[in-house]
């Protein structure tokens, strides 16, 4: 299995969803946040060599952690392709891809709905403690200056950079895609992808696209919603949001 395909977006952007979709062929191995578990922590570096990542690989493959295998079952088939994603260590993705055979699939939401999300989202901002006016642009309490982590808006925009940067330098190994796009026409997006990534579509797929549109969880972490989520956010940093998006 020598097709690697990785997973990318800022906190809140819908990695979750769409690493499911992947999992859901027969013909993806699919892992979650490796490089965030203890397993496989500080394992790849803006550093790593080709035999490093390669070391990587082999081990993710063959992964122990239940924070990396994925609690939804698909049936599994013929397994041609590695799937992992992530939201953090968006920093290190130039050199796993000038090192490997790497492919990434940026998912890009817009800022006012990522910070809202991640506002509204208990286990990722802490309301009782955190002051909304103070972390919406770094994400200071969240971020703490650690290289791999990319909550807040500033961070937001980096992320952004990082992959338009490698999808010019690398051309034809990494794909953006919108999430709301996404949202309205998962088919057909999600076909593109495959196609992209040289996955095979299948009826396992169509069927699990079906099901995320028809079950709503108000989870924030679930993967089933058929309803668009509102924005509760303090109006004065709607507003900024609204004229950073512009600018």
């Amino acid at each position: 299995m020598d097709n690697n395909i990785a997973i990318f977006g800022a906190p809140r952007s819908g990695t979750t969803w769409l690493g499911q979709l992947f999992n859901s062929s027969p013909n993806c191995l699919y892992r979650y946040q490796p490089l965030f578990s203890y397993e496989f922590k500080n394992c790849i570096t803006t550093n790593s060599t080709p035999s490093d990542i390669e070391c990587f690989y082999k081990k993710l493959k063959n992964a122990k952690s239940k924070f990396v295998l994925t609690e939804h079952s698909f049936e599994k088939t013929d397994i041609t392709h590695l799937v992992w994603k992530e939201v953090r260590y968006h920093h290190i993705t130039d050199n796993l891809l000038k090192h490997s055979n790497l492919k990434i699939i940026y998912i890009e939401r817009d800022a006012l709905s990522v910070i809202n999300s991640w506002y509204n989202a208990p286990k990722e901002f802490n309301q009782k403690e955190w002051n909304i006016f103070d972390e919406w642009r770094d994400a200071p309490s969240k971020n703490q200056n650690r290289p791999e982590e990319f909550n807040g808006y500033n961070k937001w925009l980096e992320v952004g950079e990082i992959h338009r940067r490698n999808k010019k330098k690398y051309a034809g190994r990494v794909k953006i895609i919108d999430y709301n796009a996404l949202r309205n026409n998962t088919v057909k997006i999600m076909k593109d992808v495959f196609s992209f990534c040289d996955i095979n579509w299948n009826d396992q797929v169509n069927e699990f696209i079906n099901l995320t549109k028809t079950r709503h969880d108000n989870d924030k972490y679930s993967v089933f919603k058929n309803k668009k989520s509102s924005i509760n956010l303090p109006q004065e940093i709607i507003e900024q949001l609204k004229i950073v998006k512009s600018q």
